[in-house]
């Protein structure tokens, strides 16, 4: 359940997503195909998926994605943003992606945590268009009076990204923290 509630979250609330709309989901894991399955549900007109894993995009194709894009490896000596470059070039014309028209994708979300994910991300969204970070956190209580740890997932906390290219293109950059701020407080109370 929690993980489709990401997923609820992510695509309807913070991405505002609609019937008719495209939508791109880097990562095939268990968050990234129920983020695919709210875009199905909420009638969207293209789901493309995307990873590293051939595996996974095949059961994402047979599960809601309409197409899926497995990435190509980064070259000898490649920096990461010129391997995002070159990654967003190549899905572009591999799926007849535009910046504007009708081969538009409105959001995308990133369920990778992979920093070249989230680079692509941005050259892939229209003009316009909205990007949501997908952040899983897990708290482990060791007793009401030790310490608490917070471990943060979905990929480095230290990610650089094109600050001009999300300005030129007037991006809405979203975070995602679960399913909303009031799952930490929900949590809290619940426990304790």
């Amino acid at each position: 359940m929690e993980p489709l509630s990401v997923g609820v979250h992510s695509v309807a609330n913070l991405g505002g997503f609609r019937t008719g709309q495209s939508i791109v989901v880097f990562g095939c894991g268990p968050v990234g195909l129920l983020c695919m399955a709210v875009a199905k549900a909420l009638g969207a007109k293209r789901i493309i998926a995307v990873d590293i894993v051939p595996q996974r995009l095949e059961f994402a194709r047979s599960y809601a994605a309409t197409d899926i894009y497995l990435s190509p490896q980064p070259l000898e000596g490649e920096t990461k943003f010129d391997y995002s470059r070159r990654n967003a070039e190549q899905m572009k014309q591999q799926l007849n992606i535009q910046d504007r028209g009708i081969n538009i994708i409105d959001l995308v979300v990133d369920a990778s945590g992979a920093e070249v994910s989230i680079q692509t991300a941005f050259y892939i969204v229209k003009t316009g268009g909205t990007f949501v970070q997908v952040c899983d956190v897990t708290f482990s209580f060791e007793s009401w009076f030790d310490c608490i740890s917070l471990k943060v997932g979905m990929g480095a906390p230290n990610v650089t990204i094109d600050v001009s290219l999300l300005m030129v293109k007037e991006l809405n950059y979203k975070g995602s923290f679960r399913y909303g701020v009031c799952s930490l407080h929900l949590f809290l109370l619940i426990e304790y």
